[in-house]
């Protein structure tokens, strides 16, 4: 399970330099259109732009993010399960492993540094045994209540509440064959699907 991460390339074409003193004013002119119009981006960094301009704020800073994430995992009582221990914001984007086969990743939107997108996958592994099976199934509630905590952080969210988006969510149903669902909560919109990097667990800010 890695995630690709976005990447910005300039491409930037100058018009070649004839003679004259008039014309090598307009021609410095043009080069510098060139630099501030002509710039171009491919798709993945049309996508990191979109991302930091259409997906909103979860009204987090990364360093927040950890801290929270920290004190509600403390309240799981599960030892250092699941907790961040690092967290490192890189080119508006993070990663950060909080369990085996667990991956916690997300966007930032620099101009602000509050986290737009947060984000759990999971790759599912074939269990030989029944105790294997319920550990991923418990990896994916924690892993799941950390993440609904963490994006209602001035909401007290209920036990009640979680288990009515886990059925909403289907996260637990394995009989479907391509997992994708939504369900909304105090403002956040959290998206499941289940594709080739395995089941991903997505909050982001409700805009609707």
């Amino acid at each position: 399970m890695k995630k690709l991460f976005f990447i910005l390339i300039c491409a930037m074409t100058l018009v070649g330099c004839g003679g004259g003193k008039d014309k090598a004013k307009e021609e410095k002119k043009e080069a510098k259109t060139a630099e501030t119009e002509g710039t171009t981006v491919n798709d993945a960094g049309i996508a990191r732009i979109q991302a930091q301009t259409e997906l909103g704020t979860l009204g987090f800073t990364p360093e927040e993010l950890k801290e929270n994430w920290n004190v509600a995992q403390a309240e799981m009582k599960e030892d250092e399960a699941y907790q961040i221990k690092d967290l490192t914001v890189s080119n508006g984007e993070f990663k950060t492993d909080v369990g085996e086969g667990l991956i916690l990743e997300g966007i930032v939107n620099e101009d602000t540094n509050e986290v737009s997108k947060l984000s759990i996958i999971r790759k599912e592994v074939e269990a030989e045994k029944l105790e294997q099976s319920l550990d991923q199934f418990e990896d994916t509630l924690a892993s799941f209540f950390l993440l609904v905590s963490v994006t209602n952080k001035d909401k007290k969210v209920s036990e009640a509440q979680i288990n009515s988006m886990v059925h909403d969510l289907v996260i637990l149903e394995k009989d479907k064959d391509q997992l994708d669902s939504s369900a909304t909560l105090n403002n956040v919109n959290y998206k499941v699907v289940e594709n080739e990097r395995g089941l991903v667990l997505t909050a982001t800010e409700n805009k609707d």
